[in-house]
């Protein structure tokens, strides 16, 4: 009774009980669901442990999965290990290397550099999601690829910039792109259980499981990469959440400990160094050769995420704090959900520090609105703007091979030319990190209106979308 006023009043009248995973009486449902998931995936349990129905093998730490766009930081290194060697220049026009390359925009096709392409800044569209059988037939149907910014003028996330730049260090070095990151970068950090190749996957790898919207039921990926023309950008490369860590270390430890490093300092340099602004700051304030940065709480890391339709990953290196944390998953659509379980409990608890809260609301007059109104596009969809209720609506259609996905949301204000897109008021489809929600508008044409959106890191403008209006594109 004596602290009868300092507690919440529910303490005396609602009776304690235990926190539970879901309703009680679903459990064993639960439980059925999680054994016909992993007998699909090749897995049964024998003597109390779960193992490859196959080989025998448990599913342990060491099961490898898809880590999707994480191979960026991969494929950044391998262009920077060859730049240090003399084979490469970050800063040489790239139409030098590939004479025959055609993309959207034949000036700017003249101008990228290695630098613009791996640093996200060359102002290509992030591209298409068709299968390639070769990273040269991927590259030579990059012609139509439109253009958003001028090269080194902006930022727009894009996995075509990603593989053109691997094709690069194919075309150079005479040699597959995966022959030489084993060389210069798998086999120097001793990742043992991180390969490109089908061959070399063995069975500790574990399938991806994706939702179908229509059945709301997750089902058994077949293929394990959806392109081989893709794989500097992410359709390859299969690891585990210990080689993730080593690989991260392996940067860490170059960066607080140059003479040690197993890499070359110009490559350490060019990891940490930002290159471009990134205007969706809650996904990265800039971004660098490879990784994009955060800063939490005064805590300054490097981070990429990825996924595909067989797996999801991320990747932390935190140098304050000597950590690197990694995290694999063969289930993207819980990408959102694993997200939330990093940064909003291990990094609470392990490091001490969490995201900043979603940005505050802020007021945008009516009059001010006129300049964001319209379609921006890019090869992958649209954004369509709109105002209604006297506010910004924004609906997203995506357009993927065999699926159209649209959502849509009030745009609320949080900065100049910033927007957090509610979609249903809820914040986000569940299978996108909260962060992903942030929208940019900006740039100015002669009339004035917003000229370019960056959301999900990825560029779209106004000029393609007239393009295609006009028939033109």
């Amino acid at each position: 009774e004596t602290v009868r006023d300092k507690v919440p009043p529910e303490v005396f009248t609602t009776p304690y009980s235990n926190p539970v995973n879901g309703a009680p009486d679903k459990v064993r449902a639960n439980l059925r669901e999680a054994t016909r998931l992993l007998r699909e995936a090749g897995y049964e349990v024998r003597n109390q442990k779960l193992v490859n129905a196959k080989t025998g093998e448990p599913m342990t730490v060491e099961t490898t999965g898809q880590v999707g766009s994480v191979t960026k930081v991969f494929n950044a290194v391998l262009v920077l290990e060859l730049v240090a060697r003399g084979k490469l220049d970050l800063d040489e026009p790239i139409i030098r290397k590939i004479p025959e390359l055609k993309l959207g925009d034949a000036d700017a096709a003249s101008k990228i550099t290695l630098r613009h392409l791996v640093s996200m800044s060359a102002g290509i569209d992030n591209g298409d999601y068709h299968y390639y059988d070769s990273l040269r037939e991927r590259i030579e149907n990059l012609r139509d690829l439109p253009q958003h910014h001028a090269p080194g003028e902006g930022y727009g996330y894009s996995n075509a910039a990603t593989d053109l730049s691997g094709y690069v260090v194919e075309r150079t070095m005479g040699r597959s792109w995966d022959d030489l990151l084993r060389e210069f970068v798998l086999d120097p950090a001793k990742l043992s259980h991180t390969t490109t190749r089908d061959a070399e996957q063995g069975d500790r790898m574990g399938r991806g499981h994706v939702l179908d919207p229509a059945t709301k039921t997750y089902h058994y990926v077949e293929k394990d990469h959806f392109s081989l023309g893709s794989a500097p950008a992410g359709s390859t490369l299969t690891s585990n959440a210990a080689d993730l860590a080593n690989f991260g270390k392996a940067l860490l430890d170059g960066y607080l400990d140059a003479p040690k490093s197993i890499y070359a300092r110009g490559t350490i340099q060019g990891v940490f160094t930002p290159q471009a602004d990134v205007p969706v700051k809650t996904l990265s304030l800039e971004w660098c050769l490879g990784p994009g940065t955060l800063e939490w709480q005064g805590t300054r890391m490097w981070w990429h995420p990825g996924g595909n339709n067989r797996g999801v990953s991320m990747l932390f290196i935190i140098p304050s704090q000597n950590a690197v944390l990694a995290c694999t998953g063969n289930t993207p659509n819980m990408g959102g959900l694993l997200n939330a379980q990093m940064t909003g409990n291990i990094f609470p608890k392990v490091f001490g520090i969490s995201p900043p809260p979603r940005p505050e609301v802020v007021n945008l007059p009516l009059a001010e609105q006129s300049r964001f109104l319209g379609t921006y596009a890019a090869l992958m969809g649209e954004l369509h703007v709109e105002q209604r209720d006297d506010r910004l609506f924004m609906r997203n259609v995506m357009r993927l091979p065999g699926n159209v996905m649209e959502f849509g949301g009030y745009l609320d204000p949080i900065g100049p030319g910033r927007f957090w897109l509610n979609v249903d008021g809820k914040g986000g489809p569940t299978n996108l990190p909260e962060t992903y929600m942030e929208v940019a508008l900006f740039g100015a044409d002669t009339s004035g209106r917003a000229t370019t959106a960056v959301t999900g890191l990825c560029a779209y403008s106004r000029a393609y979308a007239e393009s295609c209006a006009s028939g033109s594109c």
